[in-house]
Parts: structure tokens; C-alpha cells; sequence
């Protein structure tokens, strides 16, 4: 819903229109100043946007599987799992 939010007023600041104006429905011919150059700006910052959101996902995929072997670390020593169980004892 943030995301949506964050849209709603990229749209609304290049095209002059309040947020609430903005709906589903809402194009071309709801809005006086949507002519072609704000019509790139739109797109260029709507990509941007896009761009921002596909890093900070890039990001959190780069987390996830560290956060899941410390879960699992976790969960071992609760279960009273040592950390040299299983490996062989050095010659």
C-alpha cells in the first residue's frame, strides 16, 4: 500500500493534480497538464521508482539466505546441537 502511496504522489506532483484524484480510473483526460513531455517525465520516474523497488528486493534475496542459516544454527542449539557434531575429530 506504500508503494501505492509513493506512485499516487509521483503522479500527482509532475501532473498538478491532488493525490485523492488520482483512482483506477484516473488517464490522459483527467488531467489538464498530461501532455507528452510530462507523459516522459511520468515514465522516467515511474521507472526510477521501479528501478529503486527492484534493487531494494535484489537486497532483501541477498539476506534471506543467511538469515535462514542463522535460523537454522538457531534452531540446532536449541535442540542442544553442538557446533563440531559431526566433524571429525583432527589427527
Amino acid at each position: 500500500m506504500e508503494q501505492e502511496k509513493k506512485i499516487r504522489r509521483i503522479i500527482a506532483d509532475i501532473l498538478d493534480v491532488k493525490e485523492e484524484k488520482i483512482t483506477e480510473t484516473f488517464g490522459p483526460n483527467d488531467a489538464a497538464m498530461w501532455d507528452s513531455l510530462n507523459n516522459l517525465q511520468l515514465i522516467t520516474a515511474l521507472e526510477e521508482e521501479k528501478s529503486r523497488i527492484d534493487q531494494i528486493i535484489r537486497d532483501i534475496q541477498g539476506v534471506i539466505p543467511h538469515y535462514e542459516a542463522l535460523i537454522a544454527a538457531e534452531r540446532a542449539l536449541d535442540r542442544g546441537v553442538k557446533a563440531t557434531d559431526g566433524v571429525p575429530a583432527a589427527s
